[in-house]
């Protein structure tokens, strides 16, 4: 899902300058570093899920119109083949051999079972998404304890063609497969199944580095029609908070889980920051 990459570059040795940022070499048209790793606060919106997804999530509550989840998470990638100072080649359009490992996990816990006025450090407390790292280790401490939900899942992504490569805005077009679970706290049933594959594009330089659009088929356990027949949608989108030294970015992720037929479709959004790990201190 949803994540801030961004590269270090170190003086290499005492005294020498240290190398311009990947944004401004014009040679260069991946920013992304061989190993990844970031955190992330916000808020899940799910108040266009399908009852099928907001039973599970919260049966006490699961007419409830509005409802919502302070998420906290890590993510991480490895590129295991493949080069990050890929140079920028005399075409538009480049034949890559990137492969990556990557997952994620998301710690959720209910609005409802929030008091604001004990935890206003929470993104469910809070009124601008500017505010959710406020107190970035207190809240993830607090949603860790207090989780309600818990999600996660690894795969593998394979990118095979570099997209627009003369652009300040490259991309990368990959295909995908995923494995992924969701429990809730005091469900006692097993873990609902979350995969797919699918294709889509990552954008590797740039303001939106890292923002992507996926289209892909799975399954997902949480519907009672057609579970082993959805379409999924994965809309992500992201931009670096300016005066931070590139350590946080703001993201907004829109996820669609449909069947194409007569059962439950579902739309969920996430709004909040990514936390880049090698940055925070």
């Amino acid at each position: 899902m949803r994540i801030l990459y961004i590269p270090i570059f170190l003086a290499a040795s005492l005294g020498a300058q240290t190398p311009k940022p990947c944004d401004s070499d014009a040679d260069r048209t991946d920013c992304r570093s061989t190993f990844q790793a970031s955190g992330f606060l916000g808020l899940a919106i799910d108040s266009f899920a399908a009852q099928d997804l907001r039973q599970y999530y919260n049966p006490q509550e699961a007419n409830k119109i509005l409802s919502s989840r302070s998420v906290f998470g890590i993510n991480f990638a490895y590129r295991l083949s493949g080069n990050e100072e890929i140079q920028r080649p005399a075409k538009r359009i480049q034949r890559l051999n990137n492969l990556w490992v990557y997952g994620e996990t998301a710690h959720g816990v209910r609005s409802a079972d929030v008091d604001c006025t004990a935890n206003s450090h929470l993104p469910s407390c809070k009124n601008r998404p500017g505010d959710f790292a406020g107190d970035p280790a207190r809240s993830a401490l607090y949603i860790l304890r207090n989780a309600t939900s818990l999600e996660g899942h690894a795969g593998f992504r394979y990118e095979f063609l570099g997209l627009q490569q003369q652009s300040s805005n490259p991309a990368n077009l990959y295909v995908n497969a995923k494995a992924g679970f969701l429990n809730v706290a005091g469900l006692g049933a097993d873990l609902a199944n979350l995969s797919h594959i699918g294709i889509g594009a990552v954008a590797t330089k740039g303001d939106f580095q890292d923002s992507h659009l996926e289209v892909g088929v799975g399954r997902s356990d949480l519907y009672k029609v057609n579970p082993n027949r959805r379409l999924k949608i994965d809309g992500y989108i992201q931009r670096t908070l300016p005066r931070t030294g590139n350590a946080l970015s703001f993201f907004v992720q829109m996820l669609v889980d449909a069947d194409g037929g007569k059962g439950a479709d579902s739309v969920q959004t996430y709004v909040g920051v990514n936390i880049d790990l090698a940055k925070f201190h």
